[in-house]
């Protein structure tokens, strides 16, 4: 068998436009066939890794031929799409004569396609639903080298990392996972022993321990490296934080009672392919999240913690890129911040600040002035029911910074459009899965990811506000 065989599409479901579906990464010169219907069911394949097909009575049945290559022609392939399809849903799946899978066949995912206009706003294309073990936190990088994203879940309740491959048209071939500590709780994706292939770092809460997975190249890693850490992890950053080209790993823990000083682990790498144990740093207990980055434009790698106690509020500390932290300070911002992010809102050459404060439903954006400070804008927007991650892109393709965070409690996703002072013009909510947890993605105008349903949309233009 060459592959998992997918089944893809050419052109977009939209009035007017191209399209055609067929099958790729089959086995060469071969029987295949599509089905097509409007009944869609969502069950498990016995002997396949298929969760998902189209149900009778079908609507169009197509046999065709595998190439050389595992490429089958197109079925219903039409030069434009009738307005009459405007609205239209319908699944599909392929299946594929191969002697090496089960039964002598192949087969692959289905697809939900729903039929849109060019500025309904409905275009979309929508994979079925990938059954994950509780997801909390996503990375996201080219894990097999094909120039297309691929993700990474952490999976607390499976102890595991699901990666999925990307195809490179907003689908993905079926997860393949990789076993790891005990409540895996966030994730990173970074060349850890620089040769060029993306590793991961899973911080995992009960077992204390960071797990470091080193990657092949062809989207599958080696046997994780445990890293003991000074208390659950709930979030990690990696950064090069002693200057020796080499990317390490600090983690935060929520504990109490753990000792002080004890809530922030760095792990720096030994030079040696390995890392030095543990090294405790300051701030306290009830440490949610973490990142890390340049704030105060040193060269030197520094980092911001969430704390949620008796005072909610975030920790800034500046890097002095041998492995320490000895300067900085903590200003309070909105109830119950739950995510932070380094970005240069306003094009000033200087990092702000922003958390996500799920007690208020809303951003707070530290904003820097001379003195290694910041003053502190509680309420920067308001966008949503508990929002408890953000990622910081350029949604709109106006070159300014975006926001967009996870909302738990509302079911939803925001956007907080940037102004580009540093402000924001409005935000603008979309339905996600049942109470998203993390927004680790890479953001981007064509594909959009959200974990819980794990669903895919792929939007004809850029987001219309």
């Amino acid at each position: 068998m060459l592959g998992v065989p997918r089944l893809t599409y050419r052109g977009s479901p939209v009035v007017g436009r191209p399209f055609g579906l067929r099958i790729e990464n089959a086995m060469p010169n071969s029987t295949a066939a599509i089905a097509v219907s409007v009944v869609g069911i969502a069950a498990p394949m016995p002997g396949y890794s298929a969760t998902f097909f189209p149900g009778e009575p079908y609507l169009s049945v197509g046999v065709l031929q595998t190439n050389g290559s595992g490429v089958t022609s197109e079925f219903l392939e039409t030069p434009s799409i009738a307005p009459s399809f405007c609205g239209f849903e319908f699944f599909a799946q392929g299946i594929v004569v191969d002697p090496s899978g089960p039964g002598g066949l192949a087969v692959t995912s289905a697809l939900r396609i729903v039929v849109g206009l060019e500025k309904s706003g409905i275009d979309k294309l929508f994979e079925p639903e990938i059954g994950l073990s509780g997801p909390v936190d996503v990375a996201t990088a080219d894990f097999n080298g094909d120039g297309y994203a691929d993700v990474a879940i952490a999976c607390d309740a499976g102890d595991d990392v699901a990666v999925l491959l990307g195809r490179g048209d907003g689908t993905f071939d079926e997860r393949v996972s990789f076993p790891v500590g005990d409540r895996p709780f966030t994730v990173a994706a970074a060349d850890f022993d620089l040769d060029g292939i993306q590793d991961l770092a899973v911080g995992c809460y009960n077992s204390e321990d960071v797990v470091v997975l080193y990657g092949v190249g062809d989207g599958t890693f080696m046997s994780g490296t445990n890293l003991a850490i000074n208390g659950p992890c709930s979030d990690l950053a990696v950064g090069d934080f002693d200057s020796d080209g080499l990317l390490d790993i600090v983690t935060v823990s929520p504990s109490t009672g753990i000792g002080p000083g004890v809530g922030v682990s760095l792990l720096l790498q030994d030079g040696n392919g390995g890392f030095e144990p543990a090294i405790a740093l300051g701030l306290g207990d009830h440490l949610r999240s973490i990142t890390a980055g340049d704030i105060n434009g040193d060269g030197n790698v520094d980092i911001a913690a969430t704390q949620t106690n008796v005072v909610d509020r975030v920790h800034v500390r500046f890097g002095a890129g041998d492995g320490s932290f000895p300067n900085g300070s903590l200003y309070a911002v909105g109830l119950t911040p739950t995510d932070v992010a380094i970005a240069d809102l306003n094009g000033d050459g200087l990092a702000e600040v922003i958390s996500t404060d799920a007690g208020a439903n809303a951003l707070s954006v530290l904003h820097p002035i001379p003195g290694g400070q910041f003053v502190v804008q509680q309420g920067a927007a308001f966008i949503g029911g508990g929002p408890r991650a953000l990622q910081v892109a350029d949604v709109t393709g106006d070159k300014v910074l975006d926001i967009v965070t996870a909302n738990g409690a509302g079911g939803t996703f925001a956007v907080a459009v940037g102004d580009g002072l540093g402000g924001f013009t409005q935000v603008v909510e979309f339905e996600a899965g049942s109470t998203p947890e993390s927004w680790r993605s890479q953001i981007s105008t064509e594909t959009e990811c959200r974990t819980s349903s794990w669903s895919i949309r792929r939007p004809t233009t850029s987001p219309r506000f």
